[in-house]
């Protein structure tokens, strides 16, 4: 679907050449209950892995790098006790190597999986948490630049601190009183700027703020909200370089902004209507103009884009129909195009848990661009293969080429041959693709062996395109 007002009252402007754009689904047989889903660089090799939590394990895909948001293969961790129902990914034991921490649903306890060469993952070791567990986040809150974990859960002891030592062990859990009802949500982020990770939980018609310290998370006031919140989110949606809270909330349906105006003062920004309840939220730059935008998935399979529009503001800009019932959110590049774009974990009923991939479409921006790349010997031409989404693909001879270096320029609002534009309105794909020419004596575009070359990390294989922008 295209773009749609969701919200009255909003900005309606909508510029053209944005939104995002599907780019499949991953379901994992024999699973059920998707409850975590993160992007991340496991391995080491500069490309964004998948991570995705299920009722008893986490499986880890690789990430391809062809541009399409590609992965292939999985790690898979076995959850040692209860259900797994928060995740989170730090690297507790500081061998520059990401590792992956549960909520152990069910139970006291948290489980860490440490990550000991690339791939491969220790057994898992479980922590005590100090409460039941529903929900956890990550950070370093007292400074010593060892991650630590913060854990919400129900009464009476419904948030504890456990201080990581930085060798992938922690301390005690040190319980942290906030009074009232079971939490909901958990956040972590710097809120005032003094380097220390600080807290917002989610307690009934408000949020709590925890400051970062020295010596442990301290009680920083409270924030009072229209309605329960559900989840949160944490961004710079104001462009102030503070960081702002987005909750969701049901019973009305809706997300309430608090804007940050540093040192834990907050002021209410807007709040946004929402389609259904349930709402999963996250704030990234998603639409190449440096303010912060935000993204929910609700409960009637939605997923909703609102562009930010610096100050607080928000524009209603996208929505579009995810293929089944959304539990978790989060964004990253998955396509190594320099943008954010956004992953949403699904469940089915009766069916296997759902990964479902949204890459952001970029407005297409002026200039060239150029690649270079080394050619073998068997080398007759090379072409680029460039067209416009859905309206055909289209072949440019470029050069016959030669076997060694060559270098291909050309433009980023591309023509398909010269002087023939693209639609207005549409996206140009792109992929500088070798091909070796079957009779190099009557070398066209349309006489080619099936044998494509792969120029470089910025390019894909066969015809799929390298960017949508």
């Amino acid at each position: 679907p295209g773009p749609r007002s969701v919200s009255p009252g909003l900005s309606g402007c909508i510029p053209a050449g944005a939104g995002l754009e599907n780019k499949g689904i991953y379901q994992q047989a024999g699973a059920s209950g998707a409850s975590g889903v993160a992007l991340r660089d496991m391995t080491g090799d500069g490309l964004v892995d998948l991570v995705q939590l299920y009722d008893t394990q986490v499986q880890i895909y690789s990430g391809f790098g062809s541009g399409e948001g590609s992965f292939f293969g999985s790690i898979t961790l076995n959850i040692p006790t209860g259900t797994g129902n928060s995740l989170a990914i730090a690297d507790f034991d500081k061998n520059g190597r990401p590792d992956v921490v549960v909520g152990l649903g069910g139970t006291n306890q948290f489980a860490v999986f440490l990550q000991t060469a690339p791939s491969v993952f220790a057994p898992p070791v479980s922590w005590a948490a100090g409460t039941q567990v529903l929900g956890l986040a990550t950070g370093d809150f007292n400074g010593d630049t060892n991650p630590d974990v913060v854990v919400i859960g129900q009464v009476p002891n419904a948030l504890s601190e456990v201080t990581g030592r930085g060798d992938g062990t922690f301390n005690g859990f040190t319980p942290i009183p906030v009074g009232g009802a079971s939490l909901s949500a958990v956040v972590a982020a710097d809120l005032n700027g003094d380097a220390f990770t600080d807290v917002a939980y989610a307690q009934g018609p408000q949020l709590g703020l925890l400051r970062g310290s020295a010596g442990m998370l301290q009680a920083a006031g409270s924030i009072p909200l229209p309605a329960p919140a559900f989840s949160l989110a944490v961004g710079d949606l104001d462009n102030d370089g503070v960081n702002d809270l987005a909750a969701v909330s049901q019973s009305p349906n809706s997300v309430q902004l608090e804007l940050n105006r540093s040192n834990f003062s907050f002021v209410p920004g807007v709040n946004v209507p929402l389609t259904s309840t349930g709402g999963r939220a996250a704030i990234a730059e998603l639409t190449g103009d440096s303010f912060k935008d935000l993204v929910v998935a609700t409960q009637d399979n939605v997923l909703t884009e609102f562009r930010g529009t610096g100050g607080g503001g928000l524009a209603s800009f996208f929505s579009t129909t995810l293929f089944a019932t959304p539990g978790s959110i989060t964004t990253g590049d998955f396509n190594t195009d320099g943008n954010a774009d956004v992953v949403v974990g699904e469940n089915l009923v009766n069916q296997f848990p759902t990964l479902e991939l949204w890459a952001a479409r970029r407005p297409i921006p002026a200039g060239t661009d150029t690649y270079s790349f080394v050619a073998p010997a068997n080398t007759q031409m090379f072409f680029l293969d460039r067209g416009p989404a859905g309206i055909a693909w289209d072949a440019e001879l470029y050069s016959r080429g030669a076997a060694g270096t060559n270098t291909a320029t050309f433009p980023l609002l591309s023509t398909l041959r010269p002087g023939r534009p693209s639609p207005a309105g549409q996206f140009v794909h792109w992929s500088p693709n070798l091909m070796i020419a079957a009779n190099p004596a009557n070398a066209s575009i349309d006489n080619f062996s099936n044998s494509r070359l792969r120029l470089d990390a910025e390019t894909s294989m066969s015809f799929l395109p390298k960017y949508r922008r």
